[in-house]
C-alpha cells in the first residue's frame, strides 16, 4: 500500500486500469465506513473480504467490454486516492452511469473535480456515449457540487432511494447529454478543469459488488 501523502497543491493525477494488485489500496475505501456511507459499496473491514470483492468487481466489468473502467485514480507521485468508472445502463445502448469514490484523506483537495474531468474526457473521446447519468445522496453536497460544476443537470429526486446502509436517504439523479441524435447540433461535454472551489467526496456506485 502506498504511504507517501501528497503535498497540498494543484492535483495532478492519472487513471489506470484496476487490477487485483490494487486490493490493499481499495481497502482504504471499503474499510472506512464514512467513505462508503453515501455509496452502494458495502463496508468491507478486512483484506480477505476486500480480495473477494475485487474479484467480483473485475469479473462484472470483464463480462461487459463496453463499460469504462474500473479505473484506479492515483496522483502522479503514486498516491492512491480512489476508484471510478462508468457502466453501460442495461436498458440502453449509449447511456452510461458514472460513479466515483475517493478515500477520506483526499477529500477537499480538488481531486474529485479533476478526476471527473478525466473520466468525462474518456467518455467524450470514445464517440459512443449519448448521455452520462449519475446518482448521489442529497446530503452529499460535495459530490453533487462536482457533478454540477461539470455541467450535469439535476433531473429528479428519489425520496428514500438510498437504502444500502439502512438510512433511507434521498437521491438526486443527474444527467449530462454528451451527444444528441443526428439531425441536431452535436453537443459534446466541454467541462474544463478549474482550480476554484474544489470539492471531493463520493458519488453513488451503480450497484454493489
Amino acid at each position: 500500500m502506498s504511504s507517501a501523502k501528497p503535498a497540498r497543491s494543484v492535483p495532478k493525477l492519472r487513471l489506470g486500469p484496476l487490477t487485483r494488485a490494487d486490493t490493499a489500496d481499495a481497502l482504504c475505501l471499503w474499510g472506512d465506513y464514512e467513505t462508503v456511507r453515501y455509496t452502494n459499496w458495502t463496508y468491507t473491514p478486512n483484506l480477505d473480504e476486500a480480495a473477494e470483492r475485487m474479484d467480483r468487481v473485475l469479473g462484472r466489468y470483464g463480462k461487459e467490454p463496453r463499460h469504462f473502467g474500473p479505473f484506479v485514480v492515483r496522483l502522479t507521485n503514486g498516491w492512491f486516492v480512489g476508484l471510478m468508472g462508468a457502466e453501460l445502463c442495461p436498458e440502453t445502448e449509449r447511456d452510461y452511469e458514472v460513479w466515483y469514490i475517493l478515500r477520506r484523506e483526499a477529500w477537499g483537495m480538488g481531486i474529485g473535480h479533476v478526476a471527473l474531468g478525466e473520466l468525462m474526457r474518456h467518455l467524450r473521446d470514445s464517440g459512443r456515449v449519448r448521455k452520462a447519468v449519475a446518482t448521489t445522496v442529497t446530503a452529499n453536497v460535495a459530490s453533487w457540487t462536482i457533478l454540477e460544476r461539470h455541467g450535469f443537470v439535476r433531473e429528479r429526486v428519489i425520496h428514500g432511494g438510498h437504502k444500502v446502509h439502512g438510512e433511507g436517504l434521498g437521491l438526486f439523479v443527474y444527467g449530462q447529454v454528451i451527444e444528441v441524435p443526428c439531425g441536431h447540433a452535436t453537443a459534446h461535454f466541454l467541462g474544463g478543469i478549474t482550480q476554484r472551489n474544489p470539492f471531493t467526496d463520493t458519488a453513488a456506485v451503480p450497484e454493489s459488488a
